[in-house]
């Protein structure tokens, strides 16, 4: 205002002086029910409301019902199930512009934003993602007991419920959601907690943990210095590390899930071992020796790489060979 001249700044307190009188005016009809012509009939309740302001969007649910030649347009009256009278009223009070969404019935109310089509669902999500964020429990917790048991909800939502529920440490018992979805959010903290990395899904985290692996692989490749023993025992050690939470996963998840990761990742690492080995210059009929942190047996037609642990068994005369 500052910047304004005198005649702007009158200006400009004169429009918010007339916008806090129709606030006054908007929540007096909202609490008195004064020239209502509507009713919302929620079952044990009924909530009187104004069809000029439920219809605000032409293509809103109530913009269609209340003027097309439907029961609901003659009586002025509509059923609407599933909404409780608490949720009805704060719904309400977003709508006539004289209150802010409550987290005690935000989910609901951004439910049926949803569904009737009204501009006013981006506001229940702007407070939705401002409270995730913060990690408040009063909306971490429905929001993903919500997200979990709900198949409505949006993907959006679900994975801001996880990745804030990662946060919390609700008491046991405090939360209604499957146990396989607690298992996996407790799996997915144990990771933040070791690697400081978020995921909403683990299938995220293997997903991002295994292609950060194989680029590290191939750049090992790419460069002749990373591929001393010590790089790669590094890197096998990552390896092993994302195959213990592979299990750990696939315990709550089934081994199905197990075994479809490790094919896929058995597929893609066989394709760097044979770049790996075009790259060596081998002669015809030798092949380079794949160590990893486990003994391995050394063929005759094998060529080991530098860096390595060996052993022999003194009783078969074989030789073995792993990294150091």
């Amino acid at each position: 205002l500052a910047a304004l001249t005198p005649a702007e700044a009158a200006g400009v307190g004169a429009l918010v002086g007339a916008v806090e009188a129709l606030c006054v005016v908007l929540q007096a009809a909202l609490s008195t029910g004064a020239m209502a012509d509507v009713q919302w009939n929620l079952g044990a309740a009924t909530v009187s409301a104004h069809a000029a302001l439920l219809a605000g969007e032409d293509d809103s649910f109530f913009g269609t019902c209340l003027s097309g030649p439907f029961k609901e347009a003659a009586d002025r009256s509509i059923e609407i199930q599933g909404l409780s009278a608490t949720a009805a009223h704060d719904l309400l009070a977003v709508r006539y512009g004289v209150a802010g969404p409550q987290l005690t019935t935000i989910l609901e109310c951004r439910h049926f934003c949803h569904v009737w089509n009204w501009g006013d669902e981006e506001t229940f999500n702007s407070v939705l993602r401002a409270a995730l964020a913060r990690n408040d429990p009063a909306a971490v917790i429905p929001v993903w007991e919500y997200s979990e048991m709900d198949t409505s909800c949006p993907e959006w939502l679900r994975e801001l419920g996880r990745l804030a529920a990662l946060r919390i440490q609700p008491a046991g018992g405090e939360v209604d959601v499957p146990d396989q979805a607690k298992q996996e959010v407790e799996l997915a903290r144990s990771i933040l907690s070791a690697d400081g990395h978020a995921f909403a899904r683990m299938e995220d985290y293997l997903t991002c943990h295994a292609d950060d692996l194989y680029d590290r692989e191939r750049r090992a490749i790419e460069a002749p210095g990373g591929r001393s023993g010590s790089n790669r025992r590094d890197l096998e050690l990552e390896w092993n590390r994302w195959m213990g939470r592979l299990e750990m996963y696939g315990r709550i998840k089934g081994p199905e899930v197990i075994t479809r990761w490790k094919a896929r990742v058995a597929e893609r690492r066989a394709e760097l071992q044979r770049c790996r080995g075009s790259n060596a210059g081998l002669p015809p009929g030798r092949i380079l020796f794949e160590p990893t942190l486990e003994w391995q047996e050394i063929r005759p037609e094998h060529v080991c790489p530098p860096g390595l642990e060996y052993s022999m068994d003194m009783t078969s005369g074989r030789n073995f060979a792993r990294l150091c």
